[in-house]
């Protein structure tokens, strides 16, 4: 008997898709790790400026946004709020109007540097799109909160080549990248620049172009609620601190606190008083002598023992 082989089925070849959906993943994971604020690192940073997204007709088109905001709030000195007022000074704001002024005029030392503290400073933000090294491609829009605190910030500098005709930073399509170096991560060891401009443009696309935001949604806005909530810790409920940690209440002087009475020191139990001895039995009389009689000898009773003092128990010593 002939034996015939097994025919099997073909098995059809794998499409090479697998590599296509990880390399479509990984793209995701850059754009969902880039976080969605700018911060400048050490080295050199390329960077493309864009333009701004206006929501009213009424809203400015400059590229940057610039607001006050309050810092070292709260009872940590910690917290941030966005402060009602604009960088002229105009509008409502319920720490600049009312917290800020009683600490202000208090005699505390320490309550009038808490207010000056607290005191609102300007910012600076933009929307940028930044190179990404290891794919050689820009990624964004981000935010960035640019460092603008002094007359050679980063800010001061970019508002130097925002207000040169000359220089076209954030057009969609005419627009330049600009290099910023960093060197230093400390307070007092960083240190920017130099600056440099593309000699390319580099075009945005119509893709990244629909991502850029309203400031108004990247920004928060002033709200008194979240102020006084910043201000008074009620945002996160904190253990009670020790009395010596405490804060005096807003816009009140600050005083020591009073240390407190000591409880009155209990009196010592009294001890019972020891039953009196009983008189010993009298001893039998000697027989007289025949030519003298003897009276009886009183047998004085034992003493009391003597009660304690109050001085001697333990006394409580008030903290």
């Amino acid at each position: 008997m002939i034996k015939r082989p097994i025919e099997r089925p073909a098995v059809p070849k794998r499409e090479p898709m697998e590599s296509d959906w990880r390399k479509e993943a990984e793209e995701a994971h850059r754009d969902k790790s880039a976080g969605k604020r700018f911060k400048l690192v050490e080295g050199e940073n390329l960077l493309r400026l864009l333009p701004r997204k206006k929501i009213a007709a009424s809203t400015s088109s400059a590229p940057f946004y610039r607001f006050m905001q309050h810092q070292n709030v709260g009872k940590d000195g910690a917290g941030f709020a966005i402060c009602g007022k604009n960088v002229k000074g105009e509008g409502k704001c319920w720490l600049c109007d009312v917290q800020i002024q009683k600490l202000s005029k208090s005699t505390d030392p320490r309550q009038r540097a808490r207010a000056e503290k607290m005191a609102a400073k300007e910012q600076f933000a933009m929307q940028v799109a930044f190179m990404d090294t290891t794919v050689n491609k820009l990624r964004g829009p981000v935010v960035w909160f640019v460092p603008s605190s002094g007359r050679t910030s980063v800010a001061v500098t970019l508002l130097a080549y925002l207000k040169n005709p000359k220089v076209e930073l954030v057009h969609p399509q005419r627009g330049r990248c600009i290099s910023i170096s960093r060197t230093g991560t400390g307070q007092k060891d960083t240190r920017y620049g130099p600056y440099v401009i593309d000699q390319d443009v580099t075009p945005i696309s119509d893709a990244m172009l629909s991502r850029i935001k309203p400031f108004e949604e990247l920004v928060d806005q002033y709200s008194e609620a979240h102020q006084q909530s910043v201000y008074f810790g009620r945002e996160e409920e904190e253990p009670e601190p020790a009395p010596e940690e405490t804060e005096p209440e807003p816009g009140e002087e600050y005083e020591p606190d009073e240390e407190p009475e000591p409880d009155e020191e209990p009196e010592p139990d009294e001890e019972p008083e020891p039953d009196e001895e009983p008189e010993p039995d009298e001893e039998p009389e000697p027989p007289p002598p025949p030519t003298k009689k003897l009276g009886k000898i009183p047998i004085k009773p034992g003493g009391k023992k003597p009660r304690p003092s109050a001085d001697s128990g333990d006394e409580e010593v008030p903290f």
